[in-house]
């Protein structure tokens, strides 16, 4: 089908059809669509928007552009979380492993970070010798065996989204909802899930600031993965403050094996425990809840959660020994520490997450285009949370780096990231509602 009708269609306000939409597709695949054409094209799709019907045969297309994981004959349901990304969001390195540990498959499929939100992948490559990149077979194989894997997306997986993607962000159209609704669904769909789980974020620290645009994503995805086959459900979540007390890649990883621990913040640990409830019940392997809940909790504190985690590592090759010795975790040149040095007793009232976010990419730990390095052992740690109450001398945070001569400013970006209270404060909570 000749790109420039196709173009021309959508160019001026037609609904493309399922053939149109896979003809689009399969030429960027194929390499049949120049790259001006394809731009030309996610503009026309950018500006005119795409129905729902639109929008389901693009993610079909997407999804059959390569191969899918076979996961049937696992014997436990498969299932998945996808957060929209945020700060500090470590969530998934605890939430596979005790998914795992309560019955269920996770076949995860992750990425890296781009611009203010971490990315999965960064955080599991600072543990030393960690392969993220697996096989069909490989990812298959693991999860028979531990129960969980966290991979980064195959060459032959849903290629059509590698390419889109890129000239996305190359060409200004990443923010339409029907385009990050196509791009996540083709990769978790390609996972063969029974059950998905959507956490989607608003917030300053969010890719979406506000509640309405959050929730009109979240309505799509869940439509979108109902229809194929898939029980999908959606939270929305708050992402105004960094979540837990470490933001960064190496930090976050030992944060994580706190709570793995039973120690570490405690209002993430709850979050993680809720998801895999949820999950749980989507499930059909418990009645409802509280059912759900219990489960996930003990899973978590009498260690078998931790136990899936080092099976992991140490089944993608990673040093397993960093759970009991951090230190073998990337460890930054120079680590200082922030100080509350008031007279008065206060409480954390505000910790603006895109503040923080912007330091800790400054720092080296993020990227701001895909191909820059990221320094693992950089960010923040022991970072003051909303509600907290302090003294003078209390920690407000821990600043990891490899630049002395920015130090000074950072320090400062930092302290005016973080407001007080003379009352105590309560912080709201993180889940804002679900979308079924």
């Amino acid at each position: 089908m000749n790109p420039q009708t196709v173009i021309r269609l959508k160019r001026d306000g037609g609904a493309l059809s399922g053939d149109e939409m896979r003809a689009f597709v399969s030429g960027v695949v194929e390499g049949l669509w120049s790259r001006g054409q394809i731009g030309a094209m996610l503009m026309a799709l950018f500006q005119r928007g795409l129905d729902l019907e639109e929008t389901h045969c693009l993610l079909k297309a997407m999804l059959l552009s390569g191969d899918t994981l076979e996961m049937r004959g696992i014997g436990v349901p498969i299932v998945d979380k996808h957060s929209t990304g945020g700060v500090g969001d470590k969530g998934s390195l605890v939430l596979a492993p005790l998914a795992a540990a309560c019955g269920m498959a996770v076949p995860m499929l992750s990425g890296r970070g781009l611009g203010h939100t971490g990315g999965t992948l960064d955080k599991l490559e600072s543990i030393p010798g960690f392969r993220v990149f697996l096989t069909p077979k490989e990812i298959r194989k693991q999860v028979e065996n531990i129960g969980c894997v966290i991979a980064g997306q195959t060459e032959s997986i849903v290629p059509a989204d590698k390419v889109l993607y890129a000239m996305r962000d190359e060409t200004c159209t990443v923010e339409h909802p029907a385009l990050i609704a196509a791009s996540i669904l083709s990769k978790k769909l390609a996972e063969d899930l029974d059950v998905l789980l959507l956490d989607v974020k608003f917030g300053r620290g969010a890719f979406f600031e506000k509640l309405e645009d959050a929730e009109h994503l979240a309505r799509l995805m869940v439509n979108l993965g109902r229809a194929a086959g898939c029980r999908t459900e959606a939270w929305l979540t708050r992402m105004h403050h960094p979540l837990g007390r470490a933001v960064g890649n190496a930090v976050e990883v030992e944060e994580c094996i706190s709570m793995l621990k039973g120690k570490g913040p405690r209002v993430l640990a709850d979050f993680i425990t809720e998801q895999v409830a949820g999950m749980l019940v989507l499930a059909g392997l418990c009645p409802n809840e509280e059912a759900a809940l219990g489960l996930s909790r003990e899973k978590l504190a009498n260690g078998e959660a931790l136990d899936r985690f080092i099976a992991m590592v140490k089944a993608q090759g990673g040093d397993a020994r960093i759970v009991d010795d951090p230190q073998r975790l990337p460890q930054s040149l120079h680590v200082r520490e922030m100080l509350y040095e008031e007279p008065e007793t206060v409480w954390v009232k505000d910790v603006d997450a895109r503040k923080i976010a912007e330091i800790v990419l400054d720092t080296g730990a993020g990227r701001r285009n895909a191909d820059e390095p990221v320094d693992h052992a950089g960010g923040l740690s022991g970072l003051a949370c909303v509600g907290d109450r302090l003294e003078p001398g209390n920690l407000l945070g821990r600043l990891h780096h490899s630049v002395p001569a920015r130090e000074e400013e950072w320090v400062s970006r930092l302290l005016a990231a973080i407001t007080f209270s003379s009352e105590a404060v309560q912080p709201l909570p993180l889940i804002h509602g679900r979308v079924t």
